[in-house]
């Protein structure tokens, strides 16, 4: 298969020759660096894991002396880009998904490690110094697009990438870590609360509270969380709406989980609807959805599908969150370590665990 550059040449009668790039002086703490360039316009290839990666790679870097310098696709940075070429040209190595960047690299024949995948390996101009990581295509091929409805690139493990690096920079270093599952939610910074109490959090909050009604069901504590500002909430139960009505606009949305057809929650359903809450209904039951979409058709219902990992979880098993989860006045990073008022990191596999498990990274 003809890479891209091989089409252009025979297409416009052009020469395949290495171009001439002008670099503008970057002020750098470190002559010993790489750069990082995550960001990508193409959907097909913005890797979810890279802050895993971050954590893996970083700190050993820092043991071997050596700096990270990231740098956007844009000039939203406030790098111009002849400055970005003089980062590169002087870096050790360039990490990120493979992109115009990545040629810049292959021009000043600095090493790079970059994620391809909406592509062969083929269809990219050859170079001995950049090492490319794909996903496994023997079963699905590349999209060859910039939406890719299969997300490969998010198959490819962060470890792989982390002593790809290590290796390309001659380190004598690898990381003994091994994925296991990652949640498609895991990347999301989630904050809840289980209203089993009430108090300011001592904590930054940028984005709305998620009160977990369906964890501790209390509608006065529901009612002191809500008046903090935007949230949302998680119920199995019917609320009674007048005691929220004061706060009504702070609620984006609620989400009732039902498991059977005989509790009818349709009148409260159309309440929420004429106060402008938005409402999203779940089930794990996968027998009554087709009749839970048939009796409240002018809503949202969503079956939820968890992945069964018994055969994967093992008593080695640890996990990572993005969540903060305040219960009692404590904070957590999952709902099933409040329930066991533990913070550590080892991962149970229980029904509480099963159910954020789109919310988890786990490894060994």
């Amino acid at each position: 298969m003809s890479n891209i550059a091989e089409v252009y040449s025979r297409n416009l009668g052009a020469k395949i020759s290495k171009p001439k790039l002008t670099e503008h002086f970057f002020p750098v703490l470190s002559k010993d660096y790489i750069v990082l360039s995550y960001d990508n316009m193409s959907e097909s290839q913005q890797y979810v894991n890279w802050h895993m990666v971050n954590k893996l790679l970083l700190d050993r870097l820092k043991a071997h002396n050596i700096e990270a310098i990231q740098i956007s696709y844009t000039e939203k940075d406030g790098i111009t880009a002849k400055q970005k070429n003089y980062l590169i040209k002087n870096a050790k190595l360039l990490l990120g998904s493979y992109s115009h960047y990545t040629e810049v690299a292959n021009t000043y024949d600095v090493p790079s490690v970059c994620l391809l995948a909406n592509a062969y390996k083929s269809t990219v101009p050859d170079n001995k110094n950049c090492h490319l990581i794909c996903p496994d295509f023997s079963k699905i091929k590349p999209c060859f697009s910039h939406q890719d409805p299969q997300k490969l690139i998010n198959t490819i493990k962060p470890e792989d990438v982390v002593n790809l690096v290590f290796e390309k920079l001659n380190l004598d270093d690898r990381v003994l870590f091994k994925t296991i599952y990652c949640g498609d939610s895991f990347n999301k910074d989630q904050f809840e609360v289980i209203p089993n109490f009430f108090g300011v959090p001592n904590k930054q909050i940028n984005q709305p509270i998620t009160i977990r009604g369906d964890v501790h069901f209390d509608e006065d504590y529901m009612v002191e969380w809500s008046s903090l500002g935007p949230c949302g909430i998680v119920t199995n139960q019917v609320l009674d709406l007048d005691k929220f009505s004061q706060f009504k606009n702070n609620i984006k949305k609620l989400v009732y989980r039902i498991e059977s057809l005989e509790n009818d929650v349709s009148e409260f359903l159309k309440n929420l609807k004429n106060i402008n809450i938005s409402v999203v209904l779940i089930t794990k039951n996968k027998d009554i959805i087709s009749d839970l979409r048939l009796k409240y058709f002018d809503f949202d219902v969503y079956l939820e599908n968890l992945p069964d990992l018994k055969s994967l979880v093992t008593d080695k098993t640890k996990y990572a969150s993005n969540k903060i989860v305040f219960s009692k006045n404590n904070v957590y990073d999952t709902i099933f370590n409040a329930k066991m008022l533990d913070n550590s990191n080892n991962f149970v596999l229980n029904k509480d665990s099963q159910e954020e498990i789109q919310n988890l990274y786990l490894y060994e």
